[in-house]
């Protein structure tokens, strides 16, 4: 007597986190009460069919208790894997079973700049999401918290811990659930009917910044106190180069005074070295990107520049510093007093244009001006300062000038005397 038993595909999900040991636990009852059950059913079709139907409800049952046992409202699989089961019989002791499991793809922490952020459906993060300039969209699990600075935050997944948004917003959608705080800074957090925010809700805009720091909003936007602290800035860049200053000139003395000869003897040639050499270096570092070899090499490559930038400016900064000098008194041989002096002379006319712009009215256009004409200078030393260090690798090799052209037995010829008048004239 041929006896069949069929139980349709029953795919178990859980609602909101559930223990993983407990899920697989209950998936392996609900199976081997099936197995046991067919393998007792009786002889007679009757009672197959009142066995049938008993199976069946205890399969709903198990399925209802599995969805019953947990609080949360967002739906997630059963340890993060589609749990599928199907169990037939075809004659009398023969059972056939099968399990399948889809696991998500899991990743840790997820850390990205510039660029958007997805977290598809199959997909969980165990750590945490943040996106830097970009926006963060979560369609699948993020087992930790997921920040965004400079984008939007959109949930139709689940989050475990806190969505935080500085200058976006955060919008959940569908049945989406953040477990932690859901805080948006600059932004709003926009909830769906189904969605849920099991933490607070938060939502800091300029108004609040302004209740939780009376006055503070008021400050910073003042005009007055921006310019004042844009020229202790300026003070404070000064300090840092001449501190900067002291040490390259004290650890490579030779190297700066080699850099400085090559600036002091064809300045407009470094010049203009230091412009094109500024217009190849993102060529440059995109060049390595593409090339797979060469994208180690992009951190190496930074590092060179800058200190060509600086051992050039140090350089530019010792031979502007010895010619003020000499015109106030005598020649200043030490490059570091040099290097000193050069730098205020350099950064002076830039930091007078701040502290102008301090005054009122007409005195902050004025400052605008002096400042702009002070950015020209910087601008104009730095860049002869990199086309020098290029020009004598990195101040090893001293600038080759041209020798004058020597003088020869042919294109010599004496100067001839004039003729004497007294010898001229008629007897």
């Amino acid at each position: 007597m041929e006896r069949q038993l069929s139980a349709s595909p029953a795919r178990l999900k859980a609602r909101g986190p559930l223990a993983p040991n407990r899920s697989v636990s209950l998936c392996i009852t609900l199976i081997a009460v099936a197995a046991l059950s067919f393998l007792l059913l009786p002889g007679s079709s009757a009672e197959a069919e009142g066995w049938q139907t008993a199976l069946k409800t205890a399969l709903e049952t198990v399925q209802t208790t599995v969805e019953s046992t947990v609080e949360s409202s967002v739906e997630r699989s059963v340890e993060g894997a589609s749990v599928e089961m199907v169990i037939e019989g075809e004659e009398a002791g023969t059972l056939r079973m099968t399990a399948k499991v889809e696991p998500h793809r899991r990743y840790e922490n997820v850390v990205n700049t510039g660029t958007p952020v997805t977290v598809e459906e199959d997909e969980v993060v165990e750590g945490d999401v943040v996106n830097i300039g970009g926006p963060i969209t979560v369609r699948g699990l993020v087992e930790g918290d997921v920040v965004a600075i400079g984008g939007n935050i959109t949930v139709s997944g689940a989050v475990e811990g806190d969505a935080v948004s500085v200058g976006g917003n955060i919008f959940l959608e569908g049945d989406a659930c953040i477990c932690g705080d859901g805080v948006s800074v600059g932004g709003r957090v926009t909830l769906s009917p189904e969605s849920e925010i099991r933490g607070e809700r938060v939502q800091i805009s300029v108004g609040g910044l302004d209740k939780l720091f009376p006055g503070a909003i008021g400050i910073a936007m003042n005009p007055f106190l921006q310019r004042t602290l844009m020229a202790f800035a300026k003070v404070f860049r000064i300090i840092v180069l001449i501190i900067l200053a002291l040490l390259v000139a004290a650890i490579f003395t030779k190297q700066t005074e080699v850099a400085a000869d090559a600036v002091k003897q064809q300045f407009w040639k470094m010049l203009l070295v230091g412009f094109l050499g500024e217009l190849i270096i993102v060529p440059l570092l995109i060049l390595l990107a593409v090339i797979i070899i060469g994208i180690p090499l992009i951190p190496v490559a930074m590092i060179l520049i800058a200190a060509a930038f600086v051992l050039g400016y140090v350089a530019v900064a010792c031979v502007v510093g010895r010619i003020t000098w000499e015109r106030l008194s005598t020649e200043l041989t030490s490059p570091i007093a040099a290097a000193v002096v050069g730098i205020v002379v350099i950064e002076l006319v830039s930091l007078l244009g701040r502290l102008i712009s301090i005054g009122p009215g007409p005195l902050v256009l004025l400052g605008t001006l002096v400042s702009i004409v002070g950015f020209v200078i910087a601008w104009a030393a730095w860049t002869t300062g990199f086309g020098a260090a290029i020009m004598t690798r990195f101040g090893t090799k001293p600038l080759q000038l041209a020798p004058a052209p020597a003088l020869t037995a042919a294109s010599f010829s004496p100067p001839t005397s004039p003729p004497d008048e007294t010898q001229t004239g008629s007897v």
